[in-house]
């Protein structure tokens, strides 16, 4: 059932960097918190990345006047727009859209679980692009437990479709990713018939791996699915 309560976090008045939307959160759980962060665009249209934890999920325990993150570099001067979080042995990982105005692509900044929690966001280490430049990509995660062989996967949009592709390592000062390893492709006739993209990122269970994805068809209506 949907929470009677929704929405936990509207923008907030006077707060000039959210005051025209906040949404598209994503959430990780570390020690007895949640802690949610959510885009937020303010009338300039430029999105940041601002932060809340709750004990609960339904109400709201901390939520600073300032963003905790925002743009630093030229490859996201006009904003940053729906991360993904995940925690990787003593890190926080954290992907999301890069927008310079022109085309959306996908960045990594990362940052130690202790500086996270002790809310040091000074420590989130130098952005770095990881798509390739003039394609079109968003909607990224990383995969957190590596394959057996070491290497890492990670899930990102092309177009309409859901790719994947595998780095070495998580120094993505040297990782790219360039390929579409297709996963998931729009189904015509279908509710995702238009195009799909990631949600969260994936959650291991005792069955595998679960993914929540999104898609659209014939209709502006957003609808969830899960493989």
């Amino acid at each position: 059932k949907r929470f009677p309560g929704n929405p936990i976090i509207t923008p907030r008045p006077g707060i000039l960097w959210e005051e025209k939307g906040t949404f598209n959160p994503t959430a990780i759980d570390l020690g007895d918190k949640t802690h949610i962060l959510y885009r937020a665009q303010g009338a300039d249209d430029i999105s940041t990345i601002g932060y809340a934890t709750s004990s609960d999920g339904f109400s709201i325990d901390e939520r600073p006047d300032k963003p905790m993150y925002k743009p630093r570099v030229d490859f996201e001067s006009k904003g940053c727009e729906d991360a993904r979080i995940m925690a990787i042995g003593d890190a926080i990982y954290m992907t999301y859209t890069a927008y310079d105005g022109s085309i959306p692509r996908v960045a990594v900044s990362s940052i130690k679980a202790k500086d996270f929690l002790k809310r040091n966001w000074n420590s989130w280490s130098m952005p770095t692009v990881i798509t390739p430049m003039n394609v079109d990509n968003k909607d990224s995660a990383i995969l957190h437990e590596p394959l057996e062989d070491g290497r890492y996967m990670i899930l990102h949009r092309v177009h309409e479709s859901i790719c994947a592709d595998f780095v070495s390592s998580l120094d993505f000062t040297s990782e790219k990713i360039t390929r579409c390893i297709e996963i998931i492709a729009p189904r015509k006739g279908m509710w995702d018939g238009g195009k799909v993209g990631i949600a969260a990122p994936p959650v291991r269970t005792a069955r595998g791996w679960l993914l929540l994805y999104h898609g659209v068809s014939w209709s502006t209506t957003y609808r969830f699915g899960a493989v």
